[in-house]
């Protein structure tokens, strides 16, 4: 086996370990921190996890099955209601990109913003209101999924893993920490 497969191989194995570890709900005591949590400003508030179908427990403590199995993302409009400064999975389309604001996206080809992706539960979706702005930081990460070089990526179903974040002045994710592309 060559050098290319064998790294191949395993940044695929390292991905799928990445994937099915980060938990994905927006209750509390579901972030994933990747650096010093004593460095961030821990923005859940107590309470919040209560009615939101997405955990629960017996008066033991015990969960009682209604949790999400670690493989579970969470879909944009989950994604948009979840705390800020959160570590997060979610899934959806590539509608489009954008740069400084949301009055500079873009969905329909020729793309000229490399620094965000916009993504959504549907493909045909351009409301504010519904998209997720995902910053692509400077380097591979930019370089492999901005839509100004590989314009066949819009519509395609992505996952994302970053932090839940203000961007854009609109809900975004931050830190983008790995992806995973249909």
């Amino acid at each position: 086996m060559n050098m290319t497969k064998t790294f191949g191989s395993l940044m695929a194995l390292l991905m799928m370990v990445i994937l099915t570890t980060i938990p994905a709900g927006c209750e509390k005591g579901d972030a994933f921190d990747p650096g010093n949590s004593d460095d961030k400003e821990n923005t859940t508030k107590p309470g919040n996890d209560e009615g939101n179908g997405n955990k629960s427990t017996d008066d033991d403590g015990e969960n009682n099955g209604n949790q999400e199995p670690d493989s579970y993302f969470l879909s944009v409009e989950e994604f948009i209601n979840c705390g800020v400064g959160e570590y997060k999975k979610v899934e959806g389309y590539i509608v489009g990109d954008c740069t400084k604001s949301f009055k500079y996206a873009e969905f329909k080809p020729p793309f000229t913003h490399e620094q965000a992706l916009l993504i959504a539960d549907s493909i045909d979706e351009t409301d504010k209101s519904h998209i997720v702005a995902i910053q692509l930081p400077s380097g591979n990460k930019r370089e492999s999924l901005n839509l100004v070089s590989h314009p066949n990526f819009l519509h395609r179903k992505i996952i994302f893993i970053g932090r839940r974040d203000k961007y854009l002045g609109m809900a975004g994710m931050k830190d983008l920490q790995a992806y995973v592309m249909e």
